[in-house]
């Protein structure tokens, strides 16, 4: 199965599938297509049976492992929005296939606004392994950006900082100054939020704290950001020269 890149895209394709067979009673009771080449629906079409669902898993487990391009049964029941799927079947599932689930099942699951928030405990509950409920530092938290690493669904509005608590995290874990996510340093993090832009003391100490955050993304990120305080830039060409100079510390 395809998931479209775009949250927001109703439609769900299954490419081409080479074969013969039908679709297990499993995904056809989830509403699904018998023909494995059927691809002629979209989340407006499909209409689970989640009680016949869960009667049909129970006495044919197997079925939990089907996969179809990359999709397990689980994946398919999370991308429904007709009738989002219940607890007690997302828990059968996860039960009788655990390896169904990984970071494509979770943001399936992020991605439909209608899945339960029940259903988002137990997928968060089976990663044992931690591999896609990686949290972000408290640090970055404290700037307003989600809990989890996997979260990219966000934008400028769904950013609050709290400028007080990142103040004392910076005094309490000064490490977290340093912990970079996808390349990127608190420093750039903070200089990209616009709806409360981040006071200048707070870029200071950050760059105190990890001279190295002070990189061609941080720059961007400042001129980019209409409501940075040109001091701001100011302090960040200052403290350049600065490190250029072999004294981090201390801005020129």
């Amino acid at each position: 199965m395809v998931v479209s890149n775009n949250p927001i895209d109703p439609i769900f394709i299954k490419s081409n599938v080479s074969s013969s067979r039908g679709r297990p009673i499993l995904l056809q009771l989830m509403g699904y297509p018998s023909d494995v080449s059927d691809n002629a629906y979209n989340q407006d079409t499909v209409k689970p049976n989640w009680e016949s669902v869960l009667c049909h898993l129970k006495e044919n487990p197997s079925e939990a492992s089907y996969v179809e391009d990359g999709y397990y049964p689980l994946d398919d029941a999370l991308w429904i929005q007709t009738e989002p799927v219940p607890s007690q079947v997302v828990v059968r599932l996860l039960r009788t296939f655990p390896k169904a689930v990984s970071a494509q099942t979770y943001q399936i699951a992020k991605q439909n606004p209608y899945t339960l928030p029940e259903v988002i405990r137990l997928l968060r509950g089976s990663d044992i392994g931690v591999t896609f409920t990686c949290e972000r530092s408290k640090l970055i938290q404290f700037m307003g950006f989600p809990k989890l690493k996997i979260d990219q669904d966000y934008d400028q509005n769904d950013i609050a900082p709290n400028w007080g608590k990142v103040r004392s995290r910076l005094v309490t874990h000064p490490e977290e100054a340093s912990v970079m996510e996808d390349t990127c340093y608190p420093l750039a993090d903070a200089l990209w939020i616009e709806n409360d832009p981040v006071p200048i003391d707070i870029v200071q100490t950050l760059i105190s704290l990890c001279p190295q955050s002070l990189d061609d993304g941080a720059f961007v990120n400042a001129c980019e950001n209409e409501k940075t305080d040109p001091n701001v830039l100011s302090l960040m060409f200052r403290f350049d020269r600065s490190i250029q100079r072999g004294n981090p510390k201390q801005p020129a």
